[in-house]
């Protein structure tokens, strides 16, 4: 059996090699099959175990401190006991890209006390703010009802090969989207629209007891806003790089297909009616389509603003790309 010391360590080819040695052993020498069989387990298991190392981070117990000042994140007011989810996942070893900082997100936000405090007075800051409150407010009157079920609702024929490929790059792409993402939440730590909103800046008012028609809860206790910072958003950045490397990967925009989601399907219970959602099919005819849908759904339950969105998928597209390319 191949050793996990080698200098080219490359966990696929390892099993791969094993698998193939073990196969052919046991059809060559059938009568020593228990012996092959203990053989391939061990070499596994320790490949397993090495794998695991290599991806471990020295720096998986990192806390979060919150700077108490204008422009940072800070726990969901309606859920006071919430903490700060995975501080540690930005200094994650990725898989394929080189450090979860890569694609960190452009300084749009600002990167001190002073950038933030001139950013979230800015007009673009303002626009994100208008539309959270047209269109993200927990009884908004202009948001359809169309836009309420993509906010909530988060057929090729392919050789087994093809399909191989494609889950592994599309796996490859949201593990490192998530560290990537993360790396630029905590960097940043900005806030997210229910604490913005309720506390108001020098250009925007203040409205104590806004809510957001917020995320999800499936009948669990009441909808929420995420336990972790706003800038970038992790859902259009695995939007991005799902998308993205569909698109490569086809080598087109154009697919039709559809959809179903796990918060319309007939079973999980809706926190503000208290009734059981509908199953509901979205069609699709473009990958951009969908990718769309993905951006908008968290301005819609007003739990990010477009700035996130935006610096969000453009880095799930990169990571795509990155990907794709060093995989191909």
């Amino acid at each position: 059996m191949p050793k996990t010391n080698d200098v080219l360590f490359n966990p696929a080819i390892q099993a791969a090699v094993t698998q193939a040695a073990y196969q052919t052993l046991i059809s060559l020498y059938p009568a020593q099959k228990v012996l092959f069989d203990k053989a391939q387990s061990g070499f596994l298991n320790t490949l397993r175990k090495d794998l695991l190392a290599q991806l471990a981070t020295s720096e998986d117990k990192i806390t979060y401190t919150p700077i108490m000042e204008p422009g940072y994140h800070q726990p969901d007011p309606t859920h006071p006991s919430q903490s700060f989810l995975s501080p540690q996942w930005g200094n994650v070893k990725p898989f394929v890209i080189r450090s979860g900082s890569q694609f960190r997100a452009s300084n749009i936000v600002g990167e001190n006390a002073a950038g933030r405090l001139q950013y979230i007075n800015s007009p673009n800051y303002i626009n994100d703010y208008n539309e959270i409150l047209r269109l993200g407010s927990l009884n908004s009157t202009d948001r359809t009802a169309d836009q309420t079920e993509i906010g909530i609702f988060a057929v090729m024929r392919n050789t087994v090969q093809q399909n191989a490929r494609l889950f592994a790059l599309v796996n490859y792409a949201m593990a490192d989207a998530a560290i990537a993402a993360w790396d630029s939440k905590y960097y940043y730590g900005f806030w997210r629209p229910i604490v913005a909103i309720r506390r108001g800046t020098r250009s925007t008012r203040s409205i104590p007891n806004w809510l957001p028609l917020g995320a999800a809860s499936d009948g669990s206790g009441t909808n929420f806003t995420p336990a972790f910072p706003s800038y970038v958003s992790g859902h259009a950045t695995f939007g991005g790089a799902v998308f993205g490397i569909l698109r490569l990967f086809y080598g087109t925009d154009t697919m039709q297909f559809k959809l179903q989601s796990d918060e319309y399907n007939g079973i999980t219970k809706d926190s503000i009616t208290n009734k059981i959602r509908p199953v509901r099919t979205r069609y699709y005819q473009s990958f951009t389509q969908a990718e769309d849908e993905n951006f908008l759904g968290r301005i819609y339950v007003g739990v990010h603003w477009r700035i996130d969105q935006d610096a969000g998928r453009t880095m799930g597209q990169q990571i795509a790309s990155y990907i794709f390319t060093q995989k191909h």
